[in-house]
């Protein structure tokens, strides 16, 4: 995996300009802790963002697309994920839209 070459100002929050991966959304959060943990051993920068019910897996920041795109083909591989890319709202004129 490319790391990512900036942090967020904190954990949940987004860096203008980056792209995030989210990878998966859990009603529980028992699986979605046991989760972040297995990925964090593999060495992924990941967290949880409570969306409503849901507990939210994103993998970030990445400061291009295409180490964005490249990760999240590993992800997919990795864990049976179907990852989506996402983007922060300072940087939505610019980035390429996803395949």
């Amino acid at each position: 995996m490319t790391p990512p070459p900036e942090t967020a100002p904190e954990p949940g929050a987004r860096a203008p300009g980056t792209y995030s991966i989210q990878v998966h959304s859990f009603k529980s959060r028992q699986v979605a802790d046991e989760t972040v943990s297995k990925m964090q051993k593999d060495g992924y920068p990941v967290h949880i963002r409570p969306s409503g019910a849901w507990f939210v897996i994103f993998v970030e920041p990445f400061g291009d697309y295409e180490s964005a795109r490249e990760s999240a083909a590993e992800l997919a591989g990795k864990y049976g994920a179907t990852p989506i890319i996402r983007r922060s709202a300072e940087n939505r004129q610019a980035a390429p839209r996803p395949e």
